[in-house]
């Protein structure tokens, strides 16, 4: 950069990084001249650093079934996190056997985003492929898989209140199976009860985790009922934590298919809690006192 007269401007160049190499350094001369002779010049190293891209794939599935289309777009920034109105080179897809089947050349971007879609065979393999942005894997890559899936023939439910007490000497768990279009599922079921002690008790040794397994089949209504009493689970033991944990396996009786569900169910020391609501906060001697008392009770049963 060079000024000609006494009142300098700021001057603007630009400075070339050998492609492929992460930074390097190069060298500013700066001389200034005033008419024939020079009144300044001085020398400076500075390290120059390519700028770093980050290349974000995301598909609006996490897996597909053959003959069904992808689609994914990618998000180009730089090392601040800024969209990059940058041209990509180039896009792979990669089946399993790592076989190119789809490949895009110099795609521009909106924005920093580029939008794809690839239509696989009906007789595409299964498993897992791959997009990848250049020519290397470091560049960026993701995955997403392939596979012949079907939706759950049916569903396991538990029928159970809502918590139980201390108190209570034993309660009722009932786990039901239900076919998607709400017929009853028959069949036999396993039922696994768990509980686990506080943090305290675990690390000091002084309690372990009980577990009681029960197995049942089911009714005309397909559900199989447990009865489960306080001392199955030590219920009134105190250093427990407050919940029970059920794990139930359903299979059913006509194919062998297995169907899985758990559920939380809440250990509380009081039968009914009550909440007072638009309560006036100030009490005037001789006048009536207005305000809202809510019980809640424990109910009966209710699906999970």
């Amino acid at each position: 950069a060079a000024c000609s007269s006494a009142s300098c401007t700021e001057s603007a160049f630009l400075l070339c990084v050998v492609e492929g190499e992460d930074e390097e350094l190069a060298h500013v001369h700066v001389l200034i001249r005033k008419g024939d002779s020079v009144s300044f010049e001085g020398r400076k190293k500075v390290l120059v650093r390519a700028v770093f891209i980050r290349d974000l794939i995301e598909t609006d599935k996490p897996f597909y079934k053959p003959g069904e289309t992808v689609r994914f777009r990618i998000v180009r920034l730089d090392d601040g996190f800024k969209a990059l109105r940058q041209t990509i080179p180039l896009v792979q897809l990669k089946d399993p056997h790592e076989n190119r089947i789809g490949q895009w050349l110099n795609v521009e971007t909106k924005q920093g985003i580029a939008d794809f879609s690839f239509p696989l065979a009906s007789e595409a393999a299964l498993g897992s492929y791959t997009i990848q942005v250049g020519d290397s894997q470091f560049r960026g890559q993701y995955f997403f898989d392939v596979e012949e899936y079907v939706l759950p023939k049916f569903e396991v439910l538990f029928e159970l209140p809502p918590f139980v007490t201390t108190s209570d000497e034993q309660f009722l768990v009932n786990v039901c199976g239900k076919y998607t279009y709400g017929k009853p599922v028959h069949g036999k079921v396993d039922l696994q009860i768990s509980r686990s002690p506080s943090f305290h008790e675990y690390m000091s040794g002084e309690l372990a985790e009980i577990e009681k397994e029960y197995t049942g089949q089911t009714d005309k209504t397909g559900c199989a009922s447990f009865t489960i009493t306080a001392a199955d689970i030590n219920m009134t033991r105190a250093g427990f934590g407050s919940s029970v944990e059920l794990f139930a396996r359903f299979v059913e009786e006509e194919t062998g298919t297995i169907s899985r569900a758990s559920h939380s169910l809440s250990l509380s020391s009081k039968d009914l809690s009550i909440n007072f609501d638009n309560l006036n906060p100030f009490y005037k001697q001789g006048f009536p006192y207005s305000g809202k008392v809510t019980p809640h009770p424990r109910f009966p049963r209710f699906l999970v």
